[in-house]
């Protein structure tokens, strides 16, 4: 369970600092905590990937048709899309708290 390295640091370790009991279980625990990190911040891109491609495919399924192709049964149908516009304006927000959150204290 514990290759040469870490075994020649665990022999080396200094009583005052700490004893050997508590220096395997601090290591361990940080190890968590920094695979819990990686996987935040993975999750966090997965979802920002996500929320882009939604909007791309938005933008290109929510467009008006050309008139000058003569389509049947279809008007002419020019307009600002409005609530696609707060759509993306409400998820682009979300998306920065949820930024955010995953760190509130900065980058320190």
């Amino acid at each position: 369970f514990i290759n040469e390295e870490e075994l020649k640091l665990y022999c080396n370790i200094d009583a005052k600092s700490c004893t050997t009991f508590v220096c395997p279980l601090s290591y361990n625990v940080w190890l968590a905590e920094i695979k819990e990190t990686i996987k935040r911040f993975y999750d966090l891109r997965v979802v920002t990937i996500a929320t882009y491609g939604f909007f791309l495919a938005c933008l290109m399924g929510r467009q008006y048709l050309d008139p000058t192709k003569n389509y049947e049964g279809n008007k002419i149908d020019l307009y600002v899309p409005i609530f696609t516009i707060l759509q993306f304006l409400f998820y682009m927000g979300w998306l920065k708290v949820a930024e955010a959150l995953i760190n509130p204290l900065g980058e320190d």
